[in-house]
């Protein structure tokens, strides 16, 4: 721990933290035909927080139901074509198809709404979230939900906004979900205290943007990918959102997770990282005693300790290449021409894993 924190120090020297206080930062809710739902869950839970910060709320010319919310929701809404953000960001879909109920088109125009309305900062919340609670370990090795007064909120994104400003190699820090506390105190990553990952609340620099990659599954991309190139995501663990289960949520994104399956979004982030990634089986516990019942899903998988960019002590300098030495291999131009993944059939959980290739035998 010592070595990688010395290496740490080497690498961010002559960096100065920034002087513009977190405190001024958007906060951007994205939805998508869901008016009513959004007023039951994220507007009631996070009004208390809501009520002191400027928020807007990113709704696009597509959605059927973008009447109701500016009805609702009046000058809040914010208003976007999602054919113009793919053509001004020129964010990578991973696929040649025309799905645009997804969140991918909300979450490439965010940078650009934080800074046309004169923020650095900016928090990006969904419009799906039940409750906020504090998890610690306690001395008996239990970790309690413990549900949080949302009172004074603004405070602790204020302390996430100033661990986001500690390093140049930061590009969020998010607080964690209720999946990410499995195994509770004999979780590994809980004792580690945090994870390269980031989902759902999202606390962002505009002078650190970047895009997010692929229609479907764009948050697990996004630190996957960035984290191969440093560009590293942080989830502390001590705060957890609770929101509802996405499959079983009706619009938004759950549409399409119950129309294919989660072996979908699973597949748009292996195709951009196959050298680390396969599809394997995720399982869950639910239910007590004589109820207590697995559910097995497809989920991807990979090696996180093989994942992200690692700190090298600078004693191996010379033994690194240039990458404008390593010689560059030509795009394949039939890449996106492979067989539609969406008219495959979803494997059987059944199967051990599945390796991720994309070849004609699919």
């Amino acid at each position: 721990m010592y070595q990688w924190y010395k290496n740490l120090k080497e690498c961010m020297t002559g960096y100065e933290r920034p002087v513009v206080k977190p405190r001024d930062f958007l906060v951007l809710i994205a939805s998508y035909g869901r008016p009513e739902g959004l007023q039951n869950m994220t507007m009631k839970t996070f009004k208390p927080f809501l009520d002191k910060v400027d928020y807007r709320i990113m709704v696009s010319d597509d959605d059927k139901t973008l009447p109701k919310y500016l009805e609702m929701y009046g000058d809040k809404v914010y208003v976007f074509n999602k054919d113009q953000v793919l053509k001004e960001s020129n964010a990578d879909t991973a696929d040649v198809l025309n799905i645009k109920g997804v969140i991918f088109f909300e979450r490439n125009v965010e940078f650009k709404v934080a800074k046309e309305l004169g923020y650095r900062y900016f928090m990006h919340l969904e419009d799906d979230y039940l409750s906020m609670s504090y998890r610690l370990v306690r001395n008996n090795g239990a970790v309690p939900n413990c549900k949080m007064n949302l009172e004074k909120f603004d405070e602790i994104c204020e302390m996430y906004f100033r661990v986001l400003d500690t390093s140049p190699f930061l590009n969020a820090v998010c607080m964690a979900q209720g999946g990410d506390y499995v195994g509770v105190a004999d979780n590994t990553f809980m004792k580690q205290g945090y994870l390269f990952k980031g989902m759902n609340i999202y606390c962002f620099d505009t002078e650190k943007e970047f895009k997010l990659t692929g229609r479907i599954n764009e948050d697990a991309s996004a630190y996957y990918i960035n984290g191969k190139i440093g560009k590293l995501m942080l989830t502390p663990f001590m705060i957890q959102l609770t929101q509802l289960p996405t499959q079983n949520n009706k619009g938004g994104v759950s549409d399409i997770y119950k129309r294919f399956g989660t072996y979908l979004k699973s597949i748009y982030t292996i195709i951009q990282r196959p050298d680390n990634m396969k599809i394997g089986i995720f399982t869950t516990n639910s239910g007590t005693g004589k109820d207590k019942y697995d559910t097995r899903r497809l989920h991807h998988q990979c090696d996180k300790k093989m994942c992200f960019t690692k700190i090298i002590s600078s004693k191996y300098a010379k033994g690194t290449i240039p990458y404008s030495d390593v010689e560059q291999p030509d795009l394949d131009p039939d890449f996106y021409n492979q067989k539609n993944f969406l008219e495959l059939p979803e494997p059987n959980v059944d199967d051990v894993y599945i390796e991720a290739r994309l070849t004609d035998e699919w």
